[in-house]
């Protein structure tokens, strides 16, 4: 009984965000091994749900691995394995919205990104460099593919348009297209991407079917943070409370066919108390989790406010949801932590066993109207 409560607790701390003052993005989901350098020249070290990352931080996804990232305005980056991305110059100006400024670098592997208030406001303040090219968006929900060794690059487009530039020219790229770049030839002319080649079509499939893909819309980093942790907090401590009701529920039945058997129903008892401690712990764990979601929906909202009566656009378009279910980072706590209601509408409902307030874009990703925590 002790080692139960002692391994809840150890799996809830290391989950525990850092704090960092003046961050860019939180860590909103993570597969496999990631890591941040905190400079070009710093030693790595590895990333978590909830982590906030700052302006100059570099973060590197092993394979097999991927992280999605949200950033202060809204802007959602989500990382493939074997991935090398830097947040070069980031600066949210929650005061002039329009003074702001977004500049990234995939220095190797590839993306998906969707920009938020940032890029929605001010075009010109938003960039992603990928060797010799830079894209440019126009209110975008993209993906970039960068080999170093070639200096090739393959941009594709989800929603609104993007401009691959290149030192011998440049490209705009509409909705549901692609182009390709390297060192000796600018990009190509837009082909529909249904036609891409298989390497291409798979990589952007697999970004749209990332479920955990959270809504473009301004954040109040350390709260929502906060929201993710405690979310994956309860999915943790609910795992462990199905664990202990099945053990509970097979020393009951091995204790019932062998009433005589010495031993069985002690063990029978313990299992079972440990399995009802298991459930006391998912269930606070449970509550916490609703209550710092709760406050980060009030937050994010708040900041979205705040956000367009400073100058700040709409995000838009939409970003197009996932081709499958989606499901939030821990189960019933998270399923809906992506679909929130609009700032000014102040309507939610109830959906399952979650009370966090739903509406607009819907499961996974999302996009201009909304406001979300996560």
């Amino acid at each position: 009984m002790g080692s139960m409560r002692q391994w809840i607790v150890s799996g809830l701390l290391l989950l525990a965000p850092i704090a960092a003052f003046g961050a860019a993005a939180y860590v909103h989901d993570i597969t496999g091994e990631v890591v941040v350098l905190d400079s070009p020249k710093s030693a790595p070290r590895p990333l978590k749900v909830g982590d906030l990352i700052d302006s100059g931080n570099t973060v590197r996804t092993a394979g097999n691995s991927n992280v999605v990232l949200k950033f202060e305005d809204g802007q959602v980056m989500v990382l493939r394995d074997n991935t090398t991305f830097a947040v070069t110059d980031y600066a949210y100006n929650k005061q002039q919205v329009p003074q702001s400024r977004a500049v990234f670098n995939l220095i190797a592997g590839g993306l998906r990104f969707i920009t938020g208030v940032i890029g929605a406001t001010n075009k010109n303040a938003y960039s992603l460099s990928a060797g010799m090219m830079t894209i440019g968006i126009r209110g975008t929900d993209g993906d970039v593919t960068f080999d170093p060794v070639a200096q090739a690059v393959t941009s594709a487009v989800n929603a609104g348009a993007l401009v691959v530039r290149h030192p011998a020219g440049e490209r705009i790229v509409p909705a549901n297209t692609f182009v390709t770049a390297n060192r000796a030839n600018p990009p190509s002319v837009p082909a529909p991407t249904a036609q891409a080649p298989a390497s291409i079509r798979n990589a952007v499939e697999r970004s749209l079917a990332q479920a955990n893909v959270p809504i473009n819309t301004p954040v109040v980093l350390q709260a929502s943070a906060a929201a993710a942790v405690a979310a994956i907090q309860a999915r943790i401590a609910g795992a462990r409370a199905e664990q202990a009701k099945a053990v509970a529920e097979k020393a009951a039945a091995a204790a019932a066919q062998q009433p005589n058997a010495p031993g069985l129903a002690a063990e029978a008892a313990a299992a079972q108390a440990a399995a009802t401690q298991a459930a006391s712990f998912a269930t606070a764990a449970e509550d916490r989790a609703q209550q710092t979601l709760g406050a980060a929906v009030t937050a994010a909202q708040t900041a979205y406010a705040q956000a367009i009566s400073n100058g700040a656009s709409q995000p838009s378009p939409p970003a197009p949801k996932p081709p499958g279910p989606t499901s939030g980072a821990a189960g019933t706590v998270g399923g809906e932590v992506n679909s929130l209601p609009a700032a000014a509408a102040g309507t939610t409902s109830q959906s399952g066993t979650s009370s966090t307030p739903s509406g607009g874009a819907g499961g996974g990703a999302g996009g201009g109207g909304t406001a979300s925590p996560n």
